[in-house]
C-alpha cells in the first residue's frame, strides 16, 4: 500500500516565525494556510519537523477541501463541513506536564510518537506540541475525532483545544526529539491502551463505567464492554468496500509489528445529538447515544490441547521453556488460544509455571479480553512465527491444531431437529404468542421455509378480535392469500393491482413519473386519465382502492404497496410481514447530477427548497474524489407537494430520480451520477415479520432505536436418501436440451423423484441426482434447489 509512504499536511510556507505571530498574522496566516499541501514520505518526517519545530512555520493538522466539479478543487475554509482528510495530529502542553512525563507515558502505553518541539513562548521547555502520525491517512472526520480524543484521554494534561480537527497549530523555536523509525501509531493500539489507560486510573468499582463514559464521549459502540472494533488479516484492500461510510468506516493500515496488512472496521454510533455549548447559546456540540452489545468470541468449543505440542514447534517452546520467546511470538500465541473454549486459562496456567520472570509479572487480563473482543481471527502464523517457512501449518494454530478433515465431531451447539408435528405445534404457538402480545417492537419469526408460516398467521385470523394489515412479497402471494382467507370466512380486502392492459401513452407516463419518484403525481394522474378516458379498467381499480380505504377489515398488500400505506389505513391494525421486507426497506438507486441541476431553473419552487437541494448536493460532490460514501440526512422540504407537481409538470426530461435523492441517507458520487440509499422507516408500531432468512444482525443494526426481538422456531428433521451420480452433466441447460437424461437416470436409479441441484459454495458437483423418498410434507413438498 503505497499511500501509506505518503503524509499530506496544509501548511504556510510563506513565512516562519520566532515569536508567537500577532492577531493580523494569524488572520493572514488563516486565510492562506488551506492554499498549500506540503506532501512527504514518512521516512522523510524530520523534513516537516525542522519546517515546523526549528523554523516556526504553522500548520494543520487535518487539511480541508471543497470539491466543486469534476476538474478543479476550490480551497475550503478552515472548518469542519470541508473536512478531507488527517494523518497527523498534535498535543499541545503549557506547563500542566512536564515533557519527560509525557514521554514516560508515552513509552508505557506504546504510543510512538514522530516529533516534539518547543513553542514560541516556552521558557525552559516549559511549553512544548507533541506530533504523532497514523499508520494511514483517515477520511472519515469522526475517526480522527475518536483519534485524538482518545490522545487526551491519555494526557488530561494537554490544551483542551487540541480536541478540534480544524485548529490550527503554530511553530516552534526548537525540535526536542524526532523518531526516525517506528514513528507511526495506530488506532487499534490506541484505543487499546487508552482502555488499558483507564484501567490503571479507575478503581475496579468504577471502570466498567468509565470505560462507558469515554465510548460515549468518542462515539463509538461497545460489545462486550469494550469498544465495537473490528480486526483482521487481508491480503489487499478491496476498493469495493466503502472505507469512507460515516458510522462503519473501514480503515486499512501495514502492522509495523507483525508487517501485516490489517483490515478495522469501527461500529461507530448513529445516534447523534446536537447541543448547545454550556455557556455559549450560540455554538454547538456534538454528543452521542451508543450501543451496548454481548457477543460469544469463541471460534472453538471442543479442541485438544493436550495434541498442540506436536503440531505446533512455537507452543512446544512456550510450554516446555525451552527459550524466551519474544512478546510478539507469545501475544501470537495468545489470540489464538483466546479464541478456544478454555484457551485463555490454559495460556494463564502456561504463563504461571514458566521459569521466565517477564510472564508472571505481566498481568495478561486485559490483553485476553481485548483480543478475543476485537480480533476477528486469531493472528497468522506467518505473521508471528519464526517456524513459518519450515512447518506445515494452517493458516493460524487453530487450523493447524483443529481436528482432521474427513473427521466428522458433533458440537454442542449443533442444530437439533424435532419431528414435523412437533415443529408445526412450535410454530403455532410462537405465532399465537407474538401476535397476542401487546407491545410496539419488532418481531421476527424464523422457521423453516414451508413449515407453513402462511398458514400459520391465517388460522389465528380466524378467530382473533385483532385487525390486520398484512404484505407480502408479490400479487401472486397476495392473490393466494387471499383466496384462501375468504375459504376460511375470514374478512378481508386485497388492495388491487394497477391494470396491466392500459394504453402504451399511460404505461410510459406512469413509468416515468415513478421513475421521477413522483408517487403522489402518479396516483393523480391515474385518476385524472381514468375519469377523461373513462377506462373500464382503471376506473374499476379506483373503486376497489376507495373501498379499501373505508373498510374496517383485515387488509392484504405487497410489500411495496405497504410502505406507502397512509397512516390511517395502519392507525388501528396490527401488521404481519410474510417473508423478509428488508430488500425493499433499503432501497438503492441512482441519480443523474444533470437532473438535479435541472431543478434550480425551476421558477415555482422557492429558494428555501432550492437551497436544501444544493446544501445536499454540495455535501455529496465535496467527497467525490476520494470516493467517499456520505451518510447524510433525508432532506425536509418546506412544501413537499408543491415541489414534486413541478417537478413533475415542469421536467419531462429529467429521467432519475430526483425526488429519491433528497430522501437518501447515505450517498456516493460515481462520475457524473449519485448512488443512493433510502431507508424506508417500518411504522412505529408492532411489527410481526415471518421469515426462514431474516438476518438478525441486519435487523438491529436498521433499527438500533427499536426493540427487535427474535423468535425460532423449531426445525422438523429431513427424511430421505441422496444419491450423487456424476457420470454425465445434469445441468439445467443440459436437461433443457436432451429431456432423454432423465429417462437414462431413471433407468440406474428407478422409478423416483429426480432434481438437478446447483453446485453449493465451491464444490464443483455436475449433476446430483435426489432420491426423495418420504420426504417431509411441510404442507406442500419442498424441492430445495
Amino acid at each position: 500500500m503505497k499511500e501509506n509512504l505518503i503524509c499530506k499536511v496544509q501548511f504556510d510556507d510563506v513565512k516562519g516565525y520566532k515569536q508567537k505571530p500577532t492577531a493580523e498574522e494569524t488572520i493572514a496566516i488563516n486565510n492562506r494556510i488551506t492554499n498549500t499541501w506540503l506532501e512527504f514520505e514518512i521516512d522523510s518526517l524530520e523534513f516537516l519537523a525542522k519546517k515546523v519545530g526549528e523554523d516556526g512555520h504553522a500548520f494543520l493538522t487535518a487539511g480541508f477541501f471543497e470539491y466543486f466539479n469534476e476538474k478543479d478543487y476550490i480551497p475550503a475554509r478552515r472548518i469542519k463541513d470541508f473536512f478531507n482528510e488527517q494523518r497527523v495530529f498534535a498535543l499541545d502542553f503549557d506547563g500542566t506536564i512536564s515533557y519527560d512525563e509525557v514521554k514516560l507515558r508515552l513509552e508505557q502505553y506504546g504510543i510512538p510518537f514522530g516529533f516534539s518541539y518547543e513553542t514560541l513562548s516556552s521558557i525552559n521547555r516549559n511549553k512544548f506540541r507533541v506530533v504523532f502520525v497514523h499508520a494511514c491517512t483517515i477520511r472519515n472526520i469522526r475517526v480522527a475525532e475518536l483519534i485524538i480524543k482518545s490522545l487526551m484521554e491519555i494526557f488530561p494534561e494537554a490544551d483542551p483545544s487540541c480536541k478540534d480537527v480544524t485548529r490550527l497549530f503554530f511553530g516552534g523555536k526548537k525540535l526536542i526529539d524526532i523518531n526516525y523509525t517506528n514513528n507511526t501509531f495506530n488506532v487499534v493500539n490506541l484505543v487499546m491502551e487508552t482502555i488499558r489507560y483507564i484501567k490503571d486510573n479507575a478503581s475496579p468499582k468504577h471502570y466498567s463505567e468509565k470505560v462507558a463514559e469515554y465510548c460515549n464521549n468518542v462515539g463509538i459502540n461497545m460489545i462486550n464492554n469494550l469498544p465495537d472494533l473490528l480486526v483482521e488479516d487481508v491480503e489487499e484492500k478491496d476498493n469495493k468496500e466503502n472505507g469512507e461510510m460515516m458510522f462503519t468506516p473501514i480503515i486499512y493500515y501495514i502492522d509495523e509489528t507483525t508487517k501485516s496488512l490489517k483490515k478495522v472496521k469501527l461500529n461507530l454510533s448513529g445516534k447523534v445529538n446536537q447541543t448547545k455549548k454550556k455557556g455559549n447559546k450560540s455554538e454547538y456540540e456534538l454528543t452521542y447515544d451508543i450501543d451496548k452489545a454481548k457477543e460469544d468470541k469463541i471460534w472453538e468449543q471442543h479442541f485438544e490441547f493436550d495434541k498442540m505440542p506436536d503440531k505446533c514447534k512455537l507452543y512446544r517452546e512456550l510450554i516446555s521453556d525451552e527459550r524466551d520467546l519474544h512478546h510478539n511470538e507469545t501475544y501470537g500465541i495468545m489470540t489464538n488460544l483466546v479464541k478456544i473454549k478454555g484457551g485463555e486459562k490454559k495460556f494463564k496456567e502456561i504463563l504461571a509455571n514458566s521459569c521466565y520472570d517477564k510472564y508472571r509479572q505481566k498481568n495478561w487480563n486485559y490483553d485476553c479480553n481485548y483480543s478475543r473482543n476485537t480480533y476477528k481471527n486469531p493472528y497468522n502464523c506467518d505473521n508471528f512465527c519464526p517456524y513459518a517457512k519450515e512447518c506445515k501449518h494452517g493458516k493460524n494454530i487453530i487450523l493447524t491444531c483443529r481436528t482432521k478433515r474427513n473427521t466428522i465431531t458433533r458440537l454442542s451447539n449443533s442444530e437439533e431437529y424435532v419431528s414435523l408435528q412437533e415443529a408445526e405445534d412450535d410454530l403455532k404457538c410462537t405465532v399465537s404468542s407474538v401476535l397476542e402480545a401487546n407491545d410496539n417492537d419488532i418481531h421476527i419469526i424464523q422457521a423453516q421455509t414451508g413449515l407453513g408460516k402462511t398458514n400459520a398467521y391465517i388460522e389465528y385470523l380466524i378467530d382473533t378480535r385483532d385487525i390486520f394489515v398484512i404484505a407480502v412479497p408479490t400479487h401472486d402471494l397476495k392473490d393466494e392469500v387471499y383466496e384462501k382467507c375468504v375459504l376460511k370466512g375470514i374478512e378481508i380486502m386485497a388492495i388491487p393491482e394497477l391494470p396491466e392492459k392500459l394504453d402504451r401513452e399511460i404505461k410510459d407516463k406512469l413509468k416515468w413519473l415513478y421513475k421521477l419518484g413522483a408517487t403522489l403525481v402518479a396516483s393523480r394522474y391515474i385518476r385524472k386519465v381514468a375519469k377523461e378516458k373513462n377506462i373500464p379498467e382503471l376506473i374499476e381499480y379506483l373503486e376497489e382502492l376507495d373501498k379499501v380505504k373505508d373498510f374496517e377489515g383485515h387488509i392484504i398488500m405487497t410489500h411495496d404497496r405497504f410502505l406507502y400505506l397512509n397512516g390511517e389505513q395502519i392507525k388501528s391494525r396490527k401488521v404481519i410481514v410474510d417473508e423478509d421486507i428488508l430488500e425493499k426497506l433499503l432501497k438503492i438507486d441512482e441519480v443523474n447530477i444533470q437532473d438535479i441541476m435541472k431543478i434550480f431553473k425551476m421558477k415555482f419552487i422557492s429558494k428555501a427548497d432550492k437551497q436544501k437541494v444544493a446544501d445536499k448536493l454540495h455535501k455529496v460532490t465535496q467527497n467525490a474524489i476520494e470516493e467517499k460514501v456520505v451518510s447524510i440526512l433525508p432532506v425536509i422540504l418546506n412544501n413537499h407537494q408543491n415541489f414534486e407537481f413541478n417537478i413533475a409538470d415542469e421536467a419531462e426530461d429529467i429521467q432519475s430520480n430526483v425526488l429519491g435523492f433528497l430522501k437518501a441517507s447515505a450517498c456516493h458520487m460515481n462520475n457524473s451520477k449519485i448512488q443512493y440509499m433510502v431507508q424506508h422507516q417500518l411504522p412505529n408500531k408492532k411489527i410481526v415479520i415471518m421469515s426462514a432468512t431474516a438476518n438478525k444482525n441486519l435487523y438491529n443494526k436498521c433499527f438500533k432505536d427499536r426493540k427487535v426481538v427474535f423468535h425460532k422456531v423449531k426445525n422438523a428433521k429431513y427424511e430421505g436418501k441422496l444419491l450423487q451420480y456424476y457420470e454425465r452433466s445434469y445441468s439445467r441447460n443440459c436437461i433443457k436440451n436432451d429431456e432423454e437424461l432423465f429417462n437414462s437416470a431413471k433407468e440406474l436409479l428407478g422409478n423416483v423423484d429426480i432434481i438437478p441441484l446447483r453446485a453449493i459454495l465451491t464444490i464443483q458437483i455436475n449433476c446430483i441426482l435426489v432420491m426423495l423418498k418420504d420426504i417431509i410434507n411441510l404442507k406442500e413438498k419442498m424441492l430445495v434447489s
